[in-house]
């Protein structure tokens, strides 16, 4: 059997130790990071190095989160996503939200901020950051700290990279060169097609699928300037699944949510861009408002699991029925487990979601 190849580096990419391993899993969740660990013989690993897993198609890319060491020879190293870097407070100008600042660039200029800037201490060396789509009219609903400005702060992960998922299937991956000491960061959606599959092929040794059901969801908003509460703004959801200012083909019976927003005092935005991010927030990007998880052999060549990119968005069908969702996480022992959209059942998960 071919093993998995460990590898850890410092900060700088030095390569300060290797080991073989029989067999390596570990899970990647990008809405809920998870920590993973793994033991290996006569390694030097600290807290901070970088961790690669690879065995073929297969490759993990991460950060060392602990170590003990149960015996002279053994380590017993927890790791977790390179992307758990990003788990992190930062300083968000909500006047971003609807500008003409695309969010893939405001993303990348946060990450640039933090990890490319004046704290040498916490850069990462060799980061580069590349931005591979361009998603306009963007909001999260972010409000200001405080009352009359535009900024507040948020964690970058909990907050930002996972709501660029959800709401947009933007997604932020990692890809290291170690020979030439660099991550580069691509930032955008997966893009193409969905792909289809059929989770009722005896491929799929073990499925689950659990849809949210959501029978009221909104599908008519009125957001009014409350300044005067005279001047406003009316958006309709269609059958299609978006959403404009225009009164026909609309989804019925109607539901509907009313909003007051102001224009802050500098200017910056006008009422007309603050209603429209508040559209974006409530009926923007698609609805992967479920929990699908397919369970496979690692080599499976219907569906080729190594080669799936978080963020790419499928058509899972069984029992009759079709399911739009989103790979949001993977999980790789003797087995591989796909799972597909944002809701989780976790309790764990679930609290570190809401409350970070």
């Amino acid at each position: 059997m071919r093993q998995y190849n460990v590898e850890f580096f410092d900060s700088a990419f030095a390569n300060v130790s290797h080991t073989n391993v029989s067999l390596a899993s570990y899970d990647e969740d990008y809405i809920s990071l998870v920590d993973n660990e793994i033991t290996v013989v006569d390694c030097n690993v600290e807290v901070g190095y970088y961790i690669r897993i690879v065995k073929g198609d297969t490759e993990f890319f991460g950060i060392v989160k602990g170590v003990t060491t149960p015996n002279k020879r053994e380590r017993v190293v927890t790791y977790s996503s390179f992307m758990s870097l990003f788990d992190t407070d930062v300083l968000f100008d909500t006047d971003l939200q609807g500008s003409s600042t695309t969010l893939e660039n405001a993303l990348k200029n946060l990450i640039n901020g933090l990890f490319a800037g004046s704290d040498t201490s916490m850069n990462i060396t060799g980061l580069t950051i590349q931005t591979t789509s361009a998603t306009a009219n963007w909001g999260f609903n972010l409000k200001s700290d405080t009352e009359g400005k535009h900024h507040c702060i948020v964690n970058l992960y909990n907050v930002l990279i996972t709501k660029a998922l959800e709401k947009y299937s933007v997604v932020i991956k990692a890809v290291p060169n170690v020979q030439d000491r660099i991550v580069t960061m691509y930032i955008g959606t997966v893009g193409g097609n969905p792909i289809n599959i059929d989770a009722d092929l005896p491929n799929i040794v073990e499925k689950s699928i659990i849809i949210r059901q959501t029978s009221l969801d909104v599908n008519k908003l009125i957001v009014y300037n409350s300044e005067n509460y005279t001047t406003q703004r009316t958006y309709y959801k269609h059958p299609d699944g978006s959403y404009n200012r225009t009164d026909t083909d609309r989804i019925t019976p109607v539901v509907q949510e009313i909003h007051a927003v102001a224009p802050d005092e500098s200017g910056t935005q006008t009422f007309a861009q603050l209603a429209d991010s508040d559209a974006a927030e409530l009926f923007g990007g698609a609805n992967y408002s479920n929990l699908i998880e397919l369970i496979m052999a690692n080599d499976d060549s219907l569906i080729k699991p190594q080669s799936l990119a978080i963020g790419q968005v499928v058509s899972v069908n069984s029992a009759g029925r079709s399911y739009t969702s989103i790979l949001t996480g993977k999980t790789i022992s003797d087995r591989t487990k796909l799972t597909f959209g944002l809701v989780r059942i976790d309790l764990t998960k679930i609290l570190k979601r809401r409350y970070g």
